[in-house]
């Protein structure tokens, strides 16, 4: 069974009516061709064209439920045919890269932001995506189970072992870079240690620093049943603008998957501790001197809490100290992220710190630091520890304004009116200035 991919290999227009309706008639044209799969190259919307200006990024931003995406949904069902369509997605407090998948009835079946964004470049003002998934495509003659990675993904081989561990047969992979030997050999790659198949499209020569050259790699780079090997490069595009198409035979792939040693049957991942530890054995980034500092001594130590997790990409901009007759007990930052555990707060943290330096679940006539207001559940937290009073930074409202949820949550559990006196807000302006450097940095909201 062959499944046959789409490469819309255009050159965007300046006006993004005009890339619907260019992209609308390649479509059409790849229907035509027998295409089960259309694929456009990177953040076609705009042709990949990102204003530094955050402002102006922001007004060219586009949602998932825009006319733009929503062209394609409908083109999807009309031509009975599946299709990838990229865009920069509107996102707080930065917009995304991203692709969404349609299937041939016009259903969504994947959304992907791009995870690794070139940050050392012009996306420096995009926010990265929150992880890798795997959907299942049902093409009409039959179903394959695809994942997405965008352009520097393919950098990084953790994109596609995630992917390839979460059953991905087929990686479809918007592009927007050139495409040489180099960039060609990590897809070669991607596909050969993992056993599928890498779909790669691409910017035509012309637009800058692009060269066309859409791939196909098939995965399989040797076949059993005959002597040598294969090239795994089953189709590889030229520079010129236009639609191409290429076959996947996924009974080949199967196959290959079935009786050969490559993806995870040999995995040794008990040996790889270092790669889920200390930030992949790296050392800890130490931040920069700020900028700006807090008056009270203990607040500025919540501050250089906060500013460890967030430079670290531990969590949110929320560093937190416990004091005791003038002296911190316990130290701690949001690691929501790090952890993948949402009870991860720096109030949390601290407590847990300063109890265990203690040996005790009592924390009479302590104090606590906290850079945001804190939420509802380190709110009740310190109140069963028995911290005497909270001083915090940043409000709720703040912390609504970067894009947490304090504020929605804490009123569905009818607000704060009845704990006044226990909560005193001082060096806001200070921590305001610490969630302003947050905002700048690239990091996951939840």
């Amino acid at each position: 069974m062959n499944l046959k991919i789409a490469f819309l290999q255009l050159t965007p227009e300046k006006r993004i009516e005009d890339n619907i309706k260019k992209g609308a008639a390649a479509c059409r044209k790849a229907a035509e061709m027998g295409a089960d799969i259309a694929l456009f190259p990177e953040m076609f919307s705009c042709g990949y064209s990102i204003p530094q200006d955050i402002n102006e990024l922001k007004s060219i931003a586009i949602s998932k439920d825009s006319g733009f995406v929503n062209a394609f949904k409908d083109l999807s069902k009309e031509l009975s045919m599946a299709i990838a369509v990229t865009f920069l997605e509107k996102h707080e407090p930065k917009p995304r890269n991203s692709v969404v998948l349609f299937d041939r009835c016009g259903k969504e079946v994947l959304h992907y932001s791009k995870v690794h964004t070139c940050a050392f470049d012009a996306e420096k003002v995009l926010c990265g995506g929150d992880g890798f998934c795997v959907s299942e495509l049902d093409f009409g003659r039959g179903k394959v189970k695809v994942g997405s990675m965008i352009c520097f993904d393919r950098e990084f081989p953790e994109s596609a072992r995630i992917l390839g561990l979460s059953g991905a047969e087929l990686i479809l992979a918007p592009n927007a870079c050139p495409m040489e030997i180099n960039r060609l050999s990590a897809l070669r790659t991607r596909a050969y240690e993992n056993m599928l198949a890498v779909a790669t499209c691409n910017y035509p020569t012309g637009q800058p620093d692009c060269n066309g050259r859409s791939s196909l790699f098939d995965g399989v780079p040797w076949l059993l049943s005959e002597p040598g090997i294969r090239d795994m490069c089953t189709f590889l595009a030229p520079g010129a603008e236009d639609v191409y198409i290429a076959e996947l035979d996924l009974d080949q792939l199967r196959k290959h998957r079935e009786e050969d040693v490559m993806g995870d049957k040999f995995r040794r991942p008990e040996k790889y501790k270092i790669l889920l530890e200390n930030n992949g054995g790296k050392e800890r980034i130490t931040p920069p001197a700020a900028d700006y500092k807090a008056e009270n001594i203990f607040m500025q130590a919540a501050i250089d809490e906060a500013r460890d997790g967030i430079y670290n990409g531990d969590g949110g901009p929320f560093g937190c100290v416990i004091v005791k007759d003038g002296k911190v007990l316990g130290r701690g930052h949001n690691s929501v992220i790090l952890n993948n555990d949402s009870t991860c707060h720096g109030e949390i943290a601290a407590i847990r710190d300063a109890e265990e330096n203690l040996k005790t679940h009592d924390l009479s006539d302590c104090e606590l630091y906290t850079t945001g207001e804190p939420c509802a559940m380190c709110l009740a937290a310190c109140m069963w520890a028995n911290i005497e009073r909270v001083y915090y930074g940043c409000t709720i409202e703040d912390n609504s304004q970067i894009g947490f949820r304090d504020r929605k949550i804490d009123g569905m559990l009818g607000g704060r009116k009845n704990i006044n006196g226990y909560l005193t807000e001082i060096d806001r302006k200070a921590c305001l200035k610490l969630f302003e450097e947050y905002l700048k940095l690239d990091k996951t909201i939840y």
